[in-house]
């Protein structure tokens, strides 16, 4: 896999988190989808950063220092964001009192975000592997193309991450591993707990990749899609006139499959308006 960690950050953002780190004296560490999107060779501009101690401290002198916007996001939990020019450094306290990365690391979602890289702020893209703290094993995952869920408790404390595991799957073209599924049958009933702002996010996600019709099956065959859609799901067994082969489910289902083929290559079916449908 490629390593390119850091290789498109200024070297003031770096210096400035670096600075803020010393003068807050606290441990800082490159933690979840920054080190995934690193180690894949994704030059991702978001930076996600977990810190031991201070964090809304340490992010307000961190927006101070770059004359940067800062947003509070949960005061509770101690996360913050600082937005500067096109770059979006997203801080963290450890997360559920935990003590050390390594504890940090393993209340995430899934393995291949549960990694981390001690900050340091001359980070160059030719950082080992071995620098990687990997207590889950997300480097063999990402290598793997696997997404597992660190246990049962990940979908219990957050059940969006259940829906978020599709989006990755949707994303990134890696698979759902069977533990994993079974996981999001047993918990999907969770999910209407969840606001309905983060899952339409999901959604939206799902919808813009190039495998909705894949994921969408899927959470179906885990039962996920019944609980977001049961209106979707009276279609299901209910048979149309002799013209359609389908049931009203596997029909909608089967627009998508067709409607996401005609997004990718709109010529081969409009051939005088492929380019203006790709346009639009």
């Amino acid at each position: 896999m490629a390593q390119k960690h850091g290789k498109k950050y200024p070297d003031a953002l770096f210096q400035a988190i670096g600075l803020m780190a010393s003068s807050c004296q606290v441990d800082v560490f490159v933690v979840g989808g920054t080190v995934r999107d690193w180690l894949s060779g994704v030059q991702a501009r978001d930076l996600d950063l977990a810190v031991s101690a201070s964090a809304l401290h340490f992010a307000k002198d961190l927006a101070e220092e770059l004359s940067a916007t800062f947003v509070l996001l949960d005061a509770g939990e101690e996360t913050a964001r600082v937005v500067w020019h096109d770059f979006v450094v997203d801080v963290a306290l450890f997360r559920d009192g935990a003590t050390d990365i390594k504890d940090d690391l393993v209340k995430r979602d899934f393995t291949i975000n549960a990694m981390a890289l001690p900050f340091a702020p001359d980070m160059k893209p030719a950082a080992k592997m071995d620098d990687v703290i990997d207590p889950s094993g997300g480097i063999e995952d990402l290598h793997n193309r696997v997404i597992r869920v660190l246990g049962p408790e990940s979908f219990v404390s957050d059940p969006l991450r259940m829906l978020r595991a599709f989006r990755f799957f949707a994303e990134t073209g890696f698979v759902i591993e069977e533990i994993t599924l079974n996981l999001i049958k047993d918990y999907k009933g969770l999910i209407l707990s969840v606001s309905p702002e983060r899952i339409t996010y999901e959604l939206n996600c799902i919808m813009e990749s190039e495998r909705a019709f894949e994921a969408v099956v899927l959470l179906d065959e885990t039962g996920l899609l019944q609980e977001l859609f049961p209106e979707l799901m009276q279609g299901a067994g209910v048979e149309q006139p002799a013209s359609h082969h389908l049931d009203v489910l596997e029909h909608n289902l089967e627009a998508l499959r067709w409607m996401e083929k005609i997004i990718h290559d709109p010529a081969a079916f409009f051939p005088h308006l492929g380019s203006a449908m790709r346009h639009y």
